[in-house]
């Protein structure tokens, strides 16, 4: 949280040197034009860490680097033999940006992030993350009844969000807003963020405490993980 603390002291800082060194309506005139073009390398270390630093009390981990999982691998196994009937022997599961694990290395979360500067990726996005999100709702149904929550990022900005499945359907719903302030008159909005997250963090923890132990321990050495190349 320290690292965190001293990440909003310093925009804090940085938004009241501009405005010390141009008078108001450059200023003004300034934020108009100005838009910066963060890489989603940034948005993903700055979410992390906040992440991090929300789950740090408890055993489970976010890890990041363009991981697959088990969840999604099958779910491309059954999608292609139903569409091609063709080998599946080399199929990889989809690639998330951040997954969360459980102390016994089971898949509980899967997050994805965009950059937020292109409006066609982040649609990309928000579609590929229903898909893996829906694969590891029914990967973990066995094991558990409770909804996959899960959280995605575009810029710095998101959003919450669950899956339940009704009647053999599959409902999205949505959560809670999510914003990362990035200026000064944006920090006390952060607390709204903060609690939703912190709320997420819990329903994670229930998710984890209502997967049986029998399925934690077996997927404990089953679970692979491949890195990309």
């Amino acid at each position: 949280m320290m690292n965190l603390m001293n990440m909003m002291n310093t925009w804090r800082n940085e938004e009241e040197d501009e405005v010390e060194d141009d008078d108001e309506e450059e200023q003004s005139e300034k934020k108009r034009k100005r838009k910066i073009d963060h890489s989603e390398n940034d948005v993903l270390l700055v979410v992390k860490m906040l992440l991090d630093t929300i789950f740090g009390d408890t055993k489970l981990k976010w890890k990041s680097g363009e991981k697959t999982t088990d969840a999604t691998k099958r779910a491309r196994i059954v999608g292609q033999l139903l569409s091609r009937g063709t080998s599946c022997s080399n199929l990889m599961g989809r690639r998330s940006d951040l997954v969360l694990y459980n102390k016994s290395n089971v898949v509980l979360c899967l997050s994805e992030l965009k950059d937020g500067n292109s409006e066609s990726n982040s649609i990309k996005q928000e579609a590929k993350s229903l898909r893996c999100s829906k694969s590891l709702l029914s990967y973990n149904k066995p094991f558990s009844q409770k909804d996959i929550w899960s959280l995605d990022w575009n810029g710095f900005s998101g959003y919450t969000y669950y899956l339940k499945s009704y009647n053999d359907v599959t409902v999205v719903l949505p959560g809670r807003s999510l914003s990362i302030p990035l200026v000064k008159d944006s920090i006390d909005d952060f607390e709204d963020t903060l609690i939703a997250l912190y709320e997420f963090k819990e329903h994670m923890l229930e998710y984890d405490h209502s997967l049986s132990q029998e399925f934690t321990a077996s997927m404990s050495d089953e679970l692979k993980v491949y890195h990309s190349p």
